[in-house]
C-alpha cells in the first residue's frame, strides 16, 4: 500500500508539474500572439502603402508610356516638317544668291 501511495504522489506531483508548464506556456503564447497582432497590424499597414505605391506606379507608367507615344508621333511630324524646311532653305538658296549678284550690280 506504502508504494502504491508513492507512486500516486508521484503522479500527482508529475500532474501538478505539468499543470505548471502548461500555465507558463499559456502565458509565454499570449505574450507571443500579442506580437503577432501588433506585428500583423503593421505588415497590413504595410501591404496597404506598397499596393497604394504600385497603383500610383501603375497610372504614372501608363502615363509615361501614353506621352512616349504622343513624343514619337510629335517627333515623326518635327522630322518631316524639318525636311520640308530644309528643302525649302534650298530650294531659296539660289534665289538669294541671285539676289545678291543682282544687288551688286545695282
Amino acid at each position: 500500500m506504502d508504494s502504491l501511495v508513492r507512486r500516486l504522489e508521484g503522479g500527482l506531483t508529475t500532474l501538478a508539474k505539468a499543470q505548471e508548464d502548461t500555465e507558463a506556456l499559456k502565458i509565454e503564447l499570449a505574450m507571443k500572439n500579442e506580437i503577432i497582432a501588433e506585428k500583423t497590424i503593421v505588415v497590413n499597414e504595410m501591404i496597404d502603402d506598397i499596393t497604394k505605391k504600385s497603383n500610383v506606379a501603375s497610372i504614372q507608367q501608363k502615363d509615361a508610356a501614353e506621352k512616349e507615344e504622343y513624343l514619337s508621333k510629335e517627333s515623326v511630324v518635327i522630322a518631316r516638317e524639318e525636311a520640308e524646311a530644309n528643302k525649302a532653305e534650298a530650294e531659296a538658296i539660289p534665289a538669294l544668291e541671285a539676289a545678291k549678284e543682282a544687288l551688286k550690280n545695282v
